[in-house]
């Protein structure tokens, strides 16, 4: 596969999302797509690529964020997320400081919310659904449960986690109205966050202090103050 036929789609950073679709196994001969963004000043958007089944792209659409990029790499990685369900698609607008949220369907894209982060230039989700504020500093990086139902968020500046319910429409609302779902010490600088397999942890890589933390999730969601 020709790089060129792709450069102006990825040019600015591998913030890639993967999709297959089931609607996409009926027919045609595309069996999934792929997500990026533009990272345009003048106004972000989504650049979407089918795939076909040996993984050739075929540039398939262009959707705008109703945000701004900066025009420069953001050396990250979850700035373009899918949720596990394939449902919503997240990407962060380090222009403008907010958060893009999508639905996905047969036809494509529909942005059905965009919120503040509540930092600045934000870099890492795990979501393109409804943005809501942390109210905290440097919103860094976001995931989704193995569930759908709660995103989190690591805010690098403050040293905390804020946690967010999905919506079943894929609106997001704060656990707390602080923004301070979990804490991983003022100097930590938490950056990226993983799940464990069965969705019970939460482990933090801490950029700051060079540590990993690990958090117990509640059944509902929260985290131990």
């Amino acid at each position: 596969m020709s790089h060129t036929d792709y450069k102006a789609g990825i040019a600015n950073g591998l913030m890639l999302a993967f999709l297959l679709p089931l609607s996409a196994l009926a027919g045609g001969g595309s069996i999934g797509a792929v997500y990026t963004m533009s990272h345009a000043v003048v106004g972000n958007s989504i650049l979407v690529f089918d795939r076909d089944p040996v993984g050739k792209l075929t540039p398939a659409g262009e959707f705008d964020t109703g945000g701004l990029g900066t025009g420069a790499g953001l050396g990250n990685q979850g700035g373009v997320i899918l949720d596990p369900a394939n449902r919503w698609l997240f990407v962060v607008n380090a222009g403008s400081d907010d958060i893009s949220v999508f639905a996905i369907d047969e036809d494509g894209l529909t942005l059905v919310d965009r919120e503040p982060s509540g930092g600045e230039n934000p870099v890492s989700l795990t979501v393109i659904s409804p943005s809501v504020g942390t109210t905290e500093t440097a919103a860094c990086w976001a995931i989704v449960s193995h569930d759908d139902r709660f995103t989190y968020t690591t805010n690098a500046g403050s040293g905390t986690i804020s946690g967010y319910r999905v919506g079943f429409d894929g609106s997001l609302a704060l656990f707390d109205a602080n923004g301070r779902t979990g804490d991983t010490d003022k100097d930590s600088g938490p950056l990226d966050m993983a799940f464990s397999n069965d969705g019970r942890n939460l482990y933090t890589l801490n950029g700051q202090s060079d540590t990993f933390g690990v958090v117990k999730v509640k059944d509902k969601g929260g985290l131990p103050a």
